[in-house]
Protein backbone atom coordinates (compact mmCIF):
# COMPACT_ATOMS: atom_id res chain seq x y z
CA UNK A 1 0.00 0.00 0.00
CA UNK A 2 1.55 3.31 -0.83
CA UNK A 3 2.39 5.92 1.71
CA UNK A 4 1.48 8.99 -0.28
CA UNK A 5 -2.18 9.06 -1.85
CA UNK A 6 -1.98 9.44 -5.71
CA UNK A 7 -5.01 11.41 -6.53
CA UNK A 8 -4.29 14.20 -3.71
CA UNK A 9 -0.63 13.80 -2.82
CA UNK A 10 -1.45 13.59 0.82
CA UNK A 11 0.03 11.32 3.11
CA UNK A 12 -2.27 8.82 4.05
CA UNK A 13 -3.19 8.19 7.47
CA UNK A 14 -1.82 9.24 10.31
CA UNK A 15 2.01 9.73 10.67
CA UNK A 16 4.56 7.29 12.14
CA UNK A 17 6.02 7.49 15.62
CA UNK A 18 9.19 7.94 13.82
CA UNK A 19 8.03 11.00 11.37
CA UNK A 20 6.60 12.25 14.65
CA UNK A 21 9.59 12.52 16.71
CA UNK A 22 11.57 13.71 14.02
CA UNK A 23 9.17 16.43 13.46
CA UNK A 24 9.08 17.03 17.53
CA UNK A 25 13.18 17.15 17.97
CA UNK A 26 13.48 19.38 14.86
CA UNK A 27 11.18 21.85 16.22
CA UNK A 28 13.50 21.66 19.99
CA UNK A 29 16.55 21.99 17.95
CA UNK A 30 14.91 25.32 15.87
CA UNK A 31 13.41 26.85 19.21
CA UNK A 32 16.75 26.36 21.21
CA UNK A 33 18.79 27.91 18.47
CA UNK A 34 16.42 30.54 18.16
CA UNK A 35 16.39 31.35 21.76
CA UNK A 36 20.26 31.68 22.53
CA UNK A 37 21.07 33.38 18.79
CA UNK A 38 18.38 36.18 20.03
CA UNK A 39 19.82 36.83 23.46
CA UNK A 40 23.76 37.01 22.80
CA UNK A 41 24.82 37.75 19.23
CA UNK A 42 21.74 39.97 17.99
CA UNK A 43 23.71 42.79 18.17
CA UNK A 44 26.63 41.94 16.49
CA UNK A 45 24.21 40.08 13.78
CA UNK A 46 22.72 43.48 13.36
CA UNK A 47 25.28 44.99 11.43
CA UNK A 48 26.20 42.33 9.21
CA UNK A 49 23.15 41.03 8.09
CA UNK A 50 19.91 42.53 6.94
CA UNK A 51 17.65 39.35 5.44
CA UNK A 52 18.03 37.23 8.75
CA UNK A 53 14.83 35.83 10.25
CA UNK A 54 15.71 37.13 13.57
CA UNK A 55 16.50 40.39 13.13
CA UNK A 56 13.17 40.70 10.99
CA UNK A 57 11.15 39.00 14.21
CA UNK A 58 13.00 41.90 16.39
CA UNK A 59 12.38 44.46 14.83
CA UNK A 60 8.57 43.38 14.31
CA UNK A 61 8.67 42.85 18.12
CA UNK A 62 9.91 46.40 18.87
CA UNK A 63 10.85 48.37 16.02
CA UNK A 64 8.51 50.78 13.44
CA UNK A 65 4.68 49.00 13.28
CA UNK A 66 4.62 50.21 9.15
CA UNK A 67 6.25 48.06 6.81
CA UNK A 68 6.90 51.44 5.05
CA UNK A 69 8.95 52.51 8.20
CA UNK A 70 10.55 49.46 8.51
CA UNK A 71 11.79 49.57 5.05
CA UNK A 72 12.94 52.66 5.09
CA UNK A 73 14.93 51.87 8.41
CA UNK A 74 16.70 49.12 6.49
CA UNK A 75 17.43 51.40 3.64
CA UNK A 76 18.87 53.65 5.62
CA UNK A 77 20.68 51.25 7.99
CA UNK A 78 22.19 49.43 4.28
CA UNK A 79 23.41 53.23 2.86
CA UNK A 80 25.50 53.79 6.43
CA UNK A 81 27.15 50.42 6.13
CA UNK A 82 28.20 51.64 2.55
CA UNK A 83 29.05 54.85 3.25
CA UNK A 84 31.73 53.02 5.85
CA UNK A 85 33.30 50.98 3.36
CA UNK A 86 33.75 53.45 0.99
CA UNK A 87 35.35 55.68 3.66
CA UNK A 88 37.44 52.72 4.62
CA UNK A 89 38.22 51.65 0.45
CA UNK A 90 39.56 55.53 0.25
CA UNK A 91 41.92 55.48 3.58
CA UNK A 92 43.36 52.14 2.07
CA UNK A 93 44.20 53.85 -1.20
CA UNK A 94 46.51 56.58 0.74
CA UNK A 95 49.96 55.19 1.74
CA UNK A 96 51.89 57.13 4.17
CA UNK A 97 55.84 56.49 4.90
CA UNK A 98 57.71 57.97 7.73
CA UNK A 99 61.00 58.02 8.00
CA UNK A 100 62.72 58.47 11.22
CA UNK A 101 66.53 58.28 12.86
CA UNK A 102 67.22 54.95 12.97
CA UNK A 103 69.97 55.51 15.40
CA UNK A 104 68.22 56.56 17.98
CA UNK A 105 64.78 53.53 16.65
CA UNK A 106 68.04 51.24 17.24
CA UNK A 107 69.10 52.17 20.31
CA UNK A 108 65.28 52.05 21.81
CA UNK A 109 64.82 55.74 22.17
CA UNK A 110 61.28 57.27 20.92
CA UNK A 111 61.47 60.67 19.78
CA UNK A 112 58.66 62.81 18.36
CA UNK A 113 60.30 64.24 15.78
CA UNK A 114 60.10 63.04 11.78
CA UNK A 115 62.77 63.57 9.23
CA UNK A 116 60.78 62.97 5.87
CA UNK A 117 57.95 62.13 4.98
CA UNK A 118 56.23 61.61 1.51
CA UNK A 119 52.57 60.03 0.11
CA UNK A 120 53.13 57.01 -2.01
CA UNK A 121 50.30 56.99 -4.62
CA UNK A 122 48.85 53.97 -6.82
CA UNK A 123 48.32 55.50 -9.64
CA UNK A 124 51.50 55.99 -11.87
CA UNK A 125 50.77 58.19 -15.17
CA UNK A 126 54.29 57.12 -16.53
CA UNK A 127 53.66 53.29 -16.07
CA UNK A 128 50.04 53.74 -17.92
CA UNK A 129 51.41 55.66 -20.16
CA UNK A 130 54.19 53.27 -21.20
CA UNK A 131 51.81 49.93 -20.82
CA UNK A 132 49.75 51.53 -23.29
CA UNK A 133 52.58 52.36 -25.72
CA UNK A 134 54.55 48.87 -25.10
CA UNK A 135 51.99 46.39 -23.91
CA UNK A 136 51.36 45.57 -20.37
CA UNK A 137 52.17 41.64 -20.87
CA UNK A 138 55.11 42.36 -22.95
CA UNK A 139 58.28 41.27 -21.21
CA UNK A 140 60.10 45.20 -22.09
CA UNK A 141 57.40 46.46 -19.89
CA UNK A 142 58.29 44.02 -16.90
CA UNK A 143 61.74 45.01 -17.54
CA UNK A 144 61.12 49.03 -17.88
CA UNK A 145 59.09 48.69 -14.50
CA UNK A 146 61.87 47.09 -12.29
Amino acid sequence: MDLISSRYRKPKGRPTKRRNMLAENSKKRWQKSSKTVDEKNSNSMRACCFGNVFICAQHANNGPKNICQMHAQLIREIQRVEEKMLEMSRQAAIEAQVKVDASLKIRKYLIGLVLDFEVLSKYCHNCVVAGRDIGVDSAEFHIWQK
